[in-house]
């Protein structure tokens, strides 16, 4: 656009570049457009999906999303409490995995029958 405005005299307007994205992933910003937006979608459905589980016992959810970028999964992961959040910048192996599962299993022998976790 900013090459065309010498041709095009409709293009010669004022312009106000915003970053906009959910992974809230653009250098120089402290928050991007669209990251409240995304995390608050990440809370709601890991809300219902507590409440879904709360009807049923021993369940567990896994919820994906975010790509390459671990912000969304890690604020939801600790706004909506989940038991485990794994996220692209950090690399995680099978032991953690199964140290998550023995988590999971023994908190199932509670009062409390579900998890969340969240990639």
């Amino acid at each position: 656009m900013a090459e065309a405005r010498g041709r095009h005299r409709e293009l010669c307007i004022p312009l106000c570049v915003v970053p906009a994205t959910i992974n809230n992933n653009v250098p120089g910003t402290k928050i991007s457009l669209g990251t409240d937006t995304g995390l608050t979608a990440v809370v709601q459905t890991c809300d219902r999906f507590k409440q879904s589980a709360s009807g049923t016992k021993r369940r567990v959810f896994i919820k994906t999303m975010g790509g390459y970028c671990g912000y969304l999964a890690n604020m939801g992961g600790l706004t909506a409490g989940a038991n485990a959040t794994y996220i692209f910048e950090k690399p995680f192996d099978i032991g953690d995995l199964q140290s998550n599962v023995e988590h999971l299993m023994e908190k199932m022998k509670t009062t409390i029958h579900r998890g969340l976790v969240l990639r």
